[in-house]
């Protein structure tokens, strides 16, 4: 049965009958101990395919990115917490800030996101910090400690909607974006799936993104 999804999904790029898919091949995927940039499109899932079809005794339910940490074109890594950690992704991002940091983060309750942008800070780096009004207003989260910290922090107000999105902009030349919210369990506990990229286009569509949401949002006020 998995293979026949396989056989439907990606068809000739496997060498099996069925319906096919245009895809550029020159992909590449890297390990844990650094990132190697090469190829033109991801294409993760296809990359996995190739390794069960050719594997004769995968059983369904393997985790078919086991042993891979990142897949990469030339601007982009796409990291799996499976294999490494969002969050030291994330602070180690963070550790080459130079000038400055934009961040939408749905949800920020980790204590140990605040000590890599307190030292971006003590570096000169300008943080500035947007979270969902209503995430922020709870106990645990960090918003309060951030803006003691000296980071410019905004709220999105409730009446607008959640605000969902997750990005960071870093010296207004790389980001990071996905599901991995700045919290415990996105550091500790669940799958996430966090993309490093400096195409310069994107980077500047999500720059454009940033100064809209800032200006509709409210900010917090040091207490």
């Amino acid at each position: 049965m998995l293979l026949r999804f396989y056989q439907a999904l990606f068809g000739e790029f496997l060498g099996l009958k069925g319906p096919t898919v245009d895809i550029k091949r020159r992909t590449q995927v890297i390990g844990t101990t650094g990132l190697v940039v090469a190829g033109t499109i991801v294409v993760a899932a296809a990359v996995a395919a190739m390794q069960l079809a050719a594997t004769p005794n995968a059983v369904a339910g393997d985790n078919l990115a086991a042993g891979y940490s990142a897949t990469a074109t030339e601007t982009a890594a796409a990291y799996l917490s499976l294999q490494r950690n969002p969050r030291d992704v994330t602070i180690a991002a963070l550790a080459e800030a130079t000038t400055s940091v934009a961040a939408v983060i749905y949800k920020f309750d980790d204590p140990a996101m605040v000590a890599p942008l307190r030292a971006a800070m003590g570096r000169g780096v300008r943080i500035q910090v947007l979270l969902d009004g209503k995430e922020a207003a709870k106990k645990k989260s960090q918003a309060v400690e951030l803006v003691l910290a000296g980071a410019e922090v905004r709220v999105w107000p409730q009446e607008q909607g959640k605000l969902h999105a997750k990005f960071v902009i870093i010296d207004g030349a790389r980001t990071l974006t996905g599901s991995y919210n700045w919290t415990r369990s996105g550091g500790d506990d669940n799958v996430e799936l966090l993309v490093v990229d400096t195409d310069r286009e994107l980077v500047a569509a999500l720059q454009e993104h940033f100064v809209t949401l800032w200006a509709k949002s409210d900010p917090i006020a040091e207490p």
